[in-house]
């Protein structure tokens, strides 16, 4: 793979030429995964999405692991969150026909014009939001920066400062939300669990119920290529002992393998959007992100790449 560094939304980031194309049987799998998530997902606070349509977010992005180099593992969700972030990335390296897709089905729930603003806290990403909402703005959708006009917002926020959430197209929660909406991929309360040795041989993530980013996510393999990555088995022990004393705070998820990168000795995971269409989440496309770690997110030593769909 060819790997060159690029100036992405004021992010120095390094992009692969590597382009993953989901087939049809991907596409439905995720959906179909979606679906169940949906039913246990709760909003951190009412939104435009909740009290319209009865879903958590208007639009959502998937964390995962790579269908097709899952082997025998039955799941693949890492996570689930509401909120744009991410979409200029996907603008810069896929254009604007992802937004196309996401545009057509706002418009076919009624919303044609939305309104868009960053949370101070989050100014670093405003450049990467508004190279977003160019894409929809050519898609589309009228967009108007700010929050003071009635319209439908898509905010890059995390729920502290007071919006006007009930106009929110997506979840915003300063905890990433509840991961027990996990729970139809695997997760459990880890206080739940005495030996996660033994409940999880192949390995588990532990991670807060309500975290965000992968600070304080430790994931425990026994086997290689992801043993060299791995957090210690002495450490993974220590972790679930803080959270068998305090209960309903942590969360345990089996190992679902990333693809391992032979080249780059780097793990890769899918990063995917997906917007509702009055039926159900249908996928838009994403990127890829590949890091040296177990912990694989958006950070300065990662890689990133592009995932389509027909």
């Amino acid at each position: 793979m060819q790997i060159e560094l690029r100036d992405v939304c004021g992010f120095s980031s390094r992009v692969g030429n590597d382009v993953v194309r989901l087939t049809p049987g991907e596409i439905s799998a995720v959906e179909g995964a979606l679906q169940e998530w949906r039913e246990l997902a709760v909003p951190a606070k009412p939104n435009l999405a909740s009290q319209r349509w009865g879903v958590p977010s208007a639009l959502v992005r998937v964390d995962m692991a790579p269908l097709r180099t899952l082997g025998e593992h039955e799941h693949f969700l890492y996570e689930v969150e509401g909120g744009p972030g991410g979409l200029g990335f996907l603008s810069v390296l896929g254009g604007d026909e992802p937004f196309r897709r996401i545009a057509n089905a706002l418009v076919g729930l009624g919303i044609r014009e939305i309104g868009w603003e960053v949370d101070p806290s989050r100014v670093r990403f405003e450049a990467e939001l508004s190279q977003g909402v160019t894409s929809l703005s050519r898609s589309g959708l009228s967009v108007t920066r700010g929050t003071n006009h009635g319209l439908p917002l898509l905010l890059r926020a995390s729920g502290e400062n007071d919006f006007p959430w009930e106009r929110c197209l997506c979840d915003y929660s300063s905890g990433g939300g509840d991961k027990r909406s996990l729970k139809p991929f695997g997760a459990v309360l880890a206080d739940e669990i005495s030996d996660p040795f033994a409940a999880f041989p192949k390995g588990f993530a532990i991670k807060p119920r309500r975290g965000t980013g992968t600070k304080d996510v430790h994931v425990w393999v026994p086997y290689q290529p992801y043993k060299e990555f791995s957090t210690t088995q002495t450490k993974a022990w220590r972790i679930h002992q803080v959270a068998l004393g305090a209960p309903g705070r942590w969360v345990l998820q089996p190992f679902f393998p990333p693809e391992y990168l032979e080249e780059e000795k780097a793990l890769r995971i899918w990063r995917l959007f997906a917007v509702w269409d009055g039926k159900s989440y249908r996928t838009v496309g994403g990127v890829w992100v590949a890091r040296r770690s177990l912990r694989v997110h958006g950070a300065s030593d990662s890689i990133y790449g592009l995932v389509t769909v027909p």
